[in-house]
């Protein structure tokens, strides 16, 4: 039942992945050719990246971090504390893509205005 779940899981955040791709070629046409990526602690931009970075190096990194927390278990010398912390590891990697999305969609509305 466990590994139904997981599965379950799994392909419900790669189609959230892959949705933001889909949100970033429809914004594409749109979106400044800087796109904001770094604030300060005043909340003034401070940097900038095209918006060809913006919407494919951004998601890809989220699907990048995402894949490789999946193979983190089978690569790991002591693979059996994934299994006594499944459900915690598992909670964190949909965490982590959750809020890297949010903050991408956050920064592309931004930059939408």
């Amino acid at each position: 039942m466990e590994k139904k779940n997981t599965l379950t899981i799994n392909r419900l955040v790669i189609f959230l992945i892959l949705s933001l791709y889909v949100f970033g070629i429809m914004a594409y046409p749109r979106l400044p050719a800087r796109v904001p990526s770094r604030w300060n602690l005043s909340g003034e931009v401070e940097g900038y990246t095209s918006k060809l970075a913006h919407v494919v190096v951004l998601p890809t990194i989220i699907l990048g971090l995402y894949l490789l927390m999946a193979l983190a278990p089978k690569i790991d010398p002591k693979p059996k504390s994934y299994k006594k912390f499944n459900k915690v590891f598992e909670g964190f990697r949909l965490i982590l893509v959750l809020v890297l999305g949010l903050t991408y969609i956050a920064t592309s509305l931004v930059a939408l205005g």
